[in-house]
């Protein structure tokens, strides 16, 4: 009888163990993916804020005109 009780508990850490490991891999992927779509978010607000610096750069070098008064 003892021995079965033993090899019960050694079964049993044996599934609670596959499904840990199973849980970490799947944890691990999903972390993995998120970072790759992160790591795009970033470059494409990057990109997006050099446009925008370009943008008012080119726009802010407009000239204005001075229009004499007569006095």
């Amino acid at each position: 009888m003892d021995g079965t009780s033993n090899m019960r508990v050694v079964i049993a850490l044996g599934i609670i163990a596959l499904f840990g490991i199973i849980t970490f891999a799947l944890v691990a992927a999903t972390l993995g993916t998120l970072n790759q779509r992160y790591d795009r978010l970033d470059k494409q607000v990057a990109d997006l804020m050099s446009q925008v610096i370009s943008i008012s750069q080119s726009s802010s070098t407009t000239t204005t005109e001075v229009y004499a008064t007569s006095d």
